[in-house]
């Protein structure tokens, strides 16, 4: 969910970067979330942390 900062963090923390927001992309008990969509590139992965 866009709002979760503390479920997107471990993403970050990983070098991932939101690439877009699906609005309404779930709905919960309490109504429709905009959700976060993070990407990677498979280059970004092998050269994280060199």
């Amino acid at each position: 969910m866009v709002d979760n900062v503390r479920s997107r963090a471990p993403a970050e923390r990983l070098g991932f970067t939101q690439e877009s927001v699906l609005p309404q992309g779930a709905v919960l008990a309490d109504g429709p979330r905009d959700l976060a969509v993070y990407g990677l590139s498979r280059d970004a992965w092998a050269t994280r942390g060199a």
